[in-house]
């Protein structure tokens, strides 16, 4: 067995301790709901853009990104953009044809600029609109050489998505 894989064993062995200590989940929960006072997921960025997540999460979904290889990431709530930035860095290491997708109800223009003017903008399409209206079923994304059409119920070989919003009609 390499080391990495020794490596991985131990993490899934970890993982498997920690699920079933409740104490600790407790303790975790407490955690959360106190630092929640303070705003604590608000105070992290990313490739300089304010990104509301917890350092531990950005870590997990990094995992993730990089295991799947998606060739879109969907996120529904964008807020200062800081998500945004960060697939689309992390989609920019896997290479390939990728795309990000974010949707809010409100873009807020001072957003909107600091999104649009960052370096990671080429791989990033924003929709302000309702991420559960049937009227953004269909909708176009930038390709090379014109524009394609993405529909929800086909969208790529290999989809992803994340929310910060209240989904409450998934597709």
């Amino acid at each position: 067995m390499s080391e990495v894989a020794k490596s991985f064993a131990e993490v899934r062995k970890n993982i498997g301790g920690l699920r079933k200590d409740l104490a600790l989940q407790g303790l975790s929960n407490i955690w959360m709901r106190e630092t929640a006072r303070y705003k604590y997921s608000y105070n992290f960025t990313w490739l300089g853009l304010p990104i509301i997540q917890f350092p531990q999460d950005i870590l997990a979904m990094q995992e993730i990104i990089w295991q799947v290889k998606p060739d879109l990431i969907i996120e529904t709530g964008i807020a200062h953009g800081g998500s945004l930035i960060f697939y689309a860095s992390m989609l920019e290491l896997i290479g390939g044809d990728s795309h990000v997708l974010g949707i809010d109800i409100d873009i807020r223009p001072h957003n909107r600029i600091e999104i649009e003017k960052h370096p990671m903008f080429k791989c990033i399409t924003m929709i302000q609109g309702s991420s559960t209206d049937e009227e953004n079923r269909f909708m176009t994304l930038p390709k090379e050489g014109g524009r394609c059409w993405l529909h929800w119920t086909r969208i790529t070989h290999m989809p992803m998505c994340f929310g910060n919003s209240n989904f409450t009609h998934p597709w």
